[in-house]
This record gives structure tokens, sequence and C-alpha cells, in this order.
């Protein structure tokens, strides 16, 4: 069975990504920053209700460039990653401090 990696799932786009993946059948990994658990944890369930297997993780800025390979001992086989990330203004990603991720 494939598994979709989906960042920013806690709402929005990245929201409608994991549950939509979990819809067409695939296990879905999803990660938001920390503050988002709350609600990141209302789509864990949610795509649980679907019959499919989850793992959300809550992250703190610092931990971004790692959240994907923390979460890979518990995926077999990825089918598709989704970066659903945005930033507010026109900038180099390398100047982008990690609180504005």
């Amino acid at each position: 069975m494939p598994v979709a990696i989906v960042t920013g799932a806690s709402r929005g786009i990245g929201r409608a990504i994991a549950l939509r993946l979990a819809e067409d059948g695939m296990d879905v990994a999803i990660n938001d920053l920390e503050k988002q658990a709350p609600l990141l944890e209302k789509v864990r369930e949610a795509i649980e209700q679907k019959g499919v297997q989850t793992q959300a993780l809550s992250i703190r800025p610092i931990y971004m460039a790692l959240s994907t390979s923390s979460s890979s001992s518990w995926l077999i086989a990825v089918g598709f990653q989704g970066e659903n990330v945005s930033a507010s203004s026109p900038i180099s990603p390398m100047k982008v401090k990690s609180d504005r991720w």
C-alpha cells in the first residue's frame, strides 16, 4: 500500500490534501508545527475514520528538516510527498528564519 507524507496538514490545503489521499486509500503521515498540534490531532482522527493508517508528528521549527526522516521508520514505500509550505512575502528561501516557516 502506498504511503503519503503531507506537511502543513493541520489546516487549509495541507489538510485537504491529506484527507483526499486518505479517501483514495493511501496511508498518510502528516506533520505541522508544534503550535498546530491540536488541529493536527483532529486531522489524524479524521484520516483514521477513513480506514487507513496514519501517523501525526508535531514539530518545532528547528526540527523541520528532520521531520521526514523521523517518520521513515514507519513508512515502507512512499508513494506521494506533499510539501505544503507558505511564506507571506517573496524572499529567498535561504534568508527565511526558522520561525517564519
